[in-house]
């Protein structure tokens, strides 16, 4: 019995990993946080996917990019920016100010400056000398800076300094890049590989100010005061599911949690995990799943699975229950509990007290 499992289990961790991967997409999946190792491919400025808008030094690629341009418009009131003069909005476009910065020992002016919120801590900042001038129309000879920040609120920029850092901590920032005569011949790009960012918002209006050293062995100081435009996105609706369990004792909740139906296998997977790479999987016989239902591990084929750090698995052996109370074509409630086993090192986890309601249910 004990080897059958363990191979169900194994066929069934796969096919999760699978359908987890296929669906990536969809809205209930966790966003993918960027790092300066992965050279920044998942953070995209806009929220457009136009690839590596400001990593490796491509601040250009935001700034000739007609979507983002469209999405700024629409974003503050469709106002028309052609020569930087308001549309019908009838007033000024957000996102002026006054400051300026020095890299290499030239100076620029900086009179423009938005943020991208990705509504989980982390804000894409940039600063430059000219107004945004209209879909139609290329930006030519754009100089200004950037930073890829990483807040401790994800609805705002807080107030604090700022230090350069791969930690991924809050109050750091973990990439930043300077854009020289940007769209012209002599269009130069450099990192930041030191420095700090300080900012106080004022709710209205942002005081900034900057230090830095860049790849090349320049220094980059500047500042900026005034508005910031909003690019962002609508964030996304708060998850009405949720998963909890108590783990040996311990609290666990999910963050992301979803059931799967295979039809030509016979069977259902609901699972929960969250941002500590903890997670939770239920196996069971779809045909014995209904509300009110009351499963086993031999009336229902409950199987439990827990895996930490993404290493360690453990699976149920003997015990394991799931008491569905409300089952669906879209979504699935109920408790549950298991005792299971890492069969390398013969650890137990005992989980109790587990609850799923509301977890959206999708078909292959």
């Amino acid at each position: 019995m004990k080897t059958a499992i363990r191979l169900l289990l194994a066929f069934a961790a796969i096919l999760v990993f699978s359908v987890s991967c296929n669906k990536e997409n969809n809205d209930l999946q966790p966003k993918q946080k960027s790092s300066f190792a992965s050279n920044h491919n998942n953070k995209i400025f806009a929220g457009e996917n136009h690839g590596n808008l400001f990593a490796a030094g491509k601040f250009n690629s935001f700034l000739a990019n007609i979507n983002a341009q469209y999405l700024f418009a629409n974003n503050t009131g469709n106002y028309n920016f052609s020569g930087g003069t308001p549309g019908e909005g009838g007033d000024q476009p957000p996102g002026q100010g006054t400051g300026s910065f020095t890299a290499n020992g030239v100076t620029h002016p900086l009179i423009f400056g938005a943020y991208y919120n990705y509504y989980d801590g982390w804000f894409d900042l940039f600063m430059i000398n000219k107004i945004p001038s209209g879909p139609d129309n290329e930006f030519i000879d754009v100089s200004g800076i950037m930073f890829e920040l990483i807040s401790n609120s994800v609805n705002e920029i807080t107030s604090g300094t700022y230090y350069y850092s791969e930690s991924e901590d809050p109050f750091t920032f973990p990439y930043a890049n300077v854009a020289l005569n940007a769209n012209t011949a002599n269009e130069e790009y450099f990192d930041l590989i030191d420095g700090s960012l300080s900012i106080i918002n004022s709710g209205s209006s942002y005081t900034i100010s900057f230090e830095g050293v860049l790849d090349n062995g320049g220094t980059v100081t500047g500042n900026f005061t005034g508005q910031l435009a909003d690019f962002s996105d609508d964030p996304e609706p708060t998850p009405s599911y949720n998963m909890t369990a108590s783990i040996n004792g311990s609290s666990w909740s999910a963050q992301y949690a979803s059931a799967y139906i295979y039809e030509y296998d016979g069977y259902i997977i609901i699972n929960g995990s969250n941002d500590l790479n903890e997670g939770i999987y239920i196996t069971l016989d779809i045909s014995s799943v209904s509300a009110g239902a009351q499963l086993t591990i031999d009336n229902g084929g409950v199987i439990g699975a827990y895996y930490t750090d993404g290493v360690n698995y453990y699976y149920t052996d003997f015990y394991a229950y799931v008491n569905i109370s409300a089952y669906n074509s879209s979504t699935v409630s109920g408790t549950f509990g298991f005792e299971a086993e890492d069969y390398y090192s013969g650890d137990i986890v005992t989980i109790t007290n587990g609850a799923f309601s509301n977890v959206p249910i999708y078909s292959n």
